[in-house]
């Protein structure tokens, strides 16, 4: 029911030798010990927002960090800090019948998986020279070559070694909160547009020789 100090009188009514006659004794009640239950913590990854379940006797159960790059928001732990280990702490302030008491939990925090977002490249023909474009949560992007008759120069797909098909991988190594990724894109070089600078020849006399100013196969017509 409760605690304090609680008066008890023990008595006999006596019989037909004795009297009546009673004791007082005065007992305190002191509150009782508790535990907090914290439930386990699994797998936490950077960027994740999780609940911490907690229970307690006597008194709501409040959270806090101890150490390590989190939070506690309304329950929550949100970890968007950083990674590594973070210690929690679940405690509870008691009330009239129970002490406070408290449970820390060690939580690791995991780098995070991510994706190379690797811009589609459209058609490319020999000869051009072409921005590639990706992006990550974490690190920068770098390109290279996987296979086929290109380059990539300060991030662009310089194509002047070839024709056909150019497979380019876009990836970051990742940071301290996210882990490495790459994406690979397949490009194709097709073979690029030429013109014909066939300069002008004059009239000649039957017989004479005409230099040609382009090498080349030449179908005279006419006379």
């Amino acid at each position: 029911s409760g605690t304090g100090e609680v008066v008890i009188r023990a008595s006999t009514p006596g019989n037909e030798n004795y009297l009546g006659a009673d004791a007082v004794q005065t007992i305190t009640l002191a509150k009782a010990g508790q535990s907090v239950n914290f439930g386990s913590v699994g797998g936490v990854t950077f960027g994740q927002s999780v609940d911490l379940v907690g229970s307690a006797l006597g008194g709501a159960v409040n959270y806090e960090v101890v150490s390590g790059p989190a939070t506690v928001v309304d329950g929550k732990l949100v970890a968007i800090s950083g990674t590594g280990e973070v210690v929690i702490r679940a405690s509870t302030p008691g009330n009239e019948n129970y002490l406070g008491a408290d449970a820390v939990q060690t939580i690791s925090l995991a780098k995070a998986g991510q994706s190379v977002n690797f811009r589609s490249v459209g058609g490319v023909t020999f000869g051009q020279s072409v921005d590639l474009v990706g992006s990550a949560l974490g690190g920068a992007v770098n390109y290279e070559v996987v296979s086929g008759p290109a380059t990539v120069v300060d991030g662009k797909l310089v194509a002047t070694s070839g024709t056909g098909e150019v497979v380019i991988r876009a990836s970051t190594p990742g940071n301290e909160n996210y882990l490495g990724a790459d994406a690979v894109q397949t490009i194709s070089l097709a073979k690029a547009n030429q013109n014909l600078d066939f300069g002008t020849v004059s009239a000649r006399l039957t017989g004479s020789t005409v230099s040609l100013p382009v090498n080349g196969v030449y179908i005279v017509t006419g006379k």
